[in-house]
């Protein structure tokens, strides 16, 4: 099994396929201070499942 066959075994059954959650990702929002008033445009450029794109959206 190469790494990344290894890491996706290890976060199959999980509802991230990495570290973090629904609060450091609001966290996170509350810390950049983003205004949640005004309209954005989401893109979603990485790897994993999209989970913190559906808390942002």
């Amino acid at each position: 099994m190469n790494e990344m066959e290894l890491m996706m075994h290890l976060h199959r059954n999980n509802k991230r396929q990495g570290p973090g959650s629904e609060e450091a990702t609001n966290l996170a929002i509350t810390l950049s201070q983003i205004d949640k008033n005004q309209p954005y445009r989401i893109a979603d450029i990485g790897c994993g499942t999209g989970t913190q794109t559906i808390t942002l959206v």
